[in-house]
């Protein structure tokens, strides 16, 4: 087991930042203005020889407003869990009445406590005597911005580190087993914390009417069913024109590296708003990036036509998105379920089809049959195009190199026609698959179709 240390404070001292370097990139949003930090995050992260996970938590603030106290509420149970406590303070403007407050609510926690006064580029200007009298041993003086002090910090933390173990074979399945990364994307308000929570079985971010609640990509892993998955929940994603807020556009991009760095996203619809514009652009960059797709309506509980709504849905879907013609479709209420077990399925499916490699006779069968069916147009020559032979050269996604001559000059309409022809022969349902198309001989003539 790794040491598990948590970083705690108020907003603006610096938390995120000494998260981010400890971690090596940057995972939390870091801003100027106060309070940008809503959810705790969790990394790996390193100082030195030192390795251990690394918890970011909302400031701590007296404010009696619902969001801000589910804030202090979920920093205070992260810092509860963790095996050692940063409670970090700002040095530039010295310990305050609100500093000596916060001291006094974290020591009730009987836990090991490093107190590091960030912004600290020059110790000499910090009244260090009111540092001290704030009555812990371990007093670290940093600058998180400029890596200054972080020997210091090693020092004090790899006090607290276990001893090394032997690894046990839990542990050697664990590294050797393959995770799924799965993030749960879509506008604001539509519930993805709340499903976000119901998923993992307990509130790991905070739930709020406050449109844009959520603003860094928070993850969590576990194990369902044998199966280790890293779950990530993303901020509401809204059109580009709608954005004004310097704070929205970083938590903009954090939700589209969420996207990349996933095999695949659950795109979370709010049931009783119709499917817009921008619920499909979301959709293109996870096609972009040819990650699989899970589309979940929640709030499905406010439906009164249940047929009605689902044909609708269906329909839409395969008219827009023909990319993901036969994607899962789940309907939900976050609130009100308490099995997800459709969703696990939902996701498992995908996941295989992401993974999925098909031998290249089947493949060529296939092409044949296409083929067959519908004779690929005439060139600008005048002469036949005509395809030879089609392999799969990549999976997740699954990629696959159709070759013959002059298939430069084959319509798109041909090319969505071998798209869908290979997409339902071999149910490759959930994926955005690649079709690429090249001219010139077939490297494969001479060897046996297996």
């Amino acid at each position: 087991m790794k040491l598990k240390v948590a970083i705690i404070g108020k907003p603006n001292v610096g938390k995120s930042t000494l998260f981010n370097k400890l971690c090596g990139r940057r995972l939390a949003i870091t801003h100027d203005r106060p309070g940008v930090t809503r959810d705790s995050k969790i990394s790996s992260a390193s100082l030195g020889n030192l390795e251990f996970d690394l918890v970011d938590t909302a400031g701590l603030d007296k404010s009696n407003d619902d969001l801000t106290q589910k804030m202090f509420a979920f920093s205070i149970a992260s810092a509860q869990e963790a095996d050692v406590i940063i409670f970090m303070i700002d040095g530039r403007n010295g310990v305050n009445s609100d500093d000596r407050m916060f001291a006094d609510k974290v020591r009730k926690l009987s836990k090991p406590i490093i107190v590091v006064v960030n912004k600290a580029e020059n110790p000499k200007m910090i009244d260090q005597n009111q540092v001290y009298k704030l009555g812990f041993k371990d007093i670290v003086f940093i600058s998180a911005e400029h890596k200054l002090g972080f020997a210091d910090l090693e020092e004090k933390l790899v006090v607290y580190a276990p001893k090394p173990k032997a690894r046990q074979d839990e542990e050697l399945l664990e590294a050797n087993g393959k995770s799924i990364n799965f993030a749960i994307i879509g506008r604001p308000n539509a519930g993805k914390s709340t499903l976000f929570n119901k998923l993992l079985g307990f509130e790991r971010t905070i739930v709020s009417d406050v449109s844009g609640t959520t603003r860094d990509a928070i993850s969590h892993k576990f194990n369902y069913k044998g199966q280790d998955i890293e779950i990530i929940d993303t901020a509401g994603l809204r059109r580009k024109a709608a954005i004004t807020d310097s704070v929205e556009q970083l938590s903009t991009v954090e939700s589209i590296n969420a996207i990349r760095r996933s095999h695949l996203v659950a795109l979370v619809i709010d049931g009783t708003c119709p499917l817009e514009k921008q619920d499909f652009s979301i959709l293109r960059v996870a096609i972009n990036e040819g990650r699989g797709v899970i589309l979940i309506i929640n709030k499905f509980d406010l439906i009164k036509d249940h047929k009605a709504y689902k044909l609708d849905i269906e329909e839409y879907v395969a008219e827009k998105m023909f990319e993901l013609k036969g994607l899962p479709i789940i309907y939900t209420s976050a609130l009100k379920d308490k099995k997800f077990d459709r969703i696990w399925l939902a996701v498992t499916e995908v996941m295989g089809v992401f993974n999925r490699k098909i031998p290249t006779g089947a493949l060529n069968q296939c092409l044949d049959r296409a083929v067959s069916m519908h004779i690929p147009p005439l060139a600008s020559n005048g002469r036949r195009i005509r395809l030879k032979y089609v392999t799969q050269t990549a999976s997740r996604p699954p990629t696959f190199t159709i070759f013959g001559n002059m298939v430069s000059q084959l319509p798109d309409s041909y090319i969505r026609y071998l798209y869908n022809s290979i997409r339902e022969a071999f149910s490759l349902f959930g994926v955005p698959i690649r079709l690429k198309c090249k001219s010139g001989a077939n490297p494969y003539e001479g060897k046996s179709k297996k």
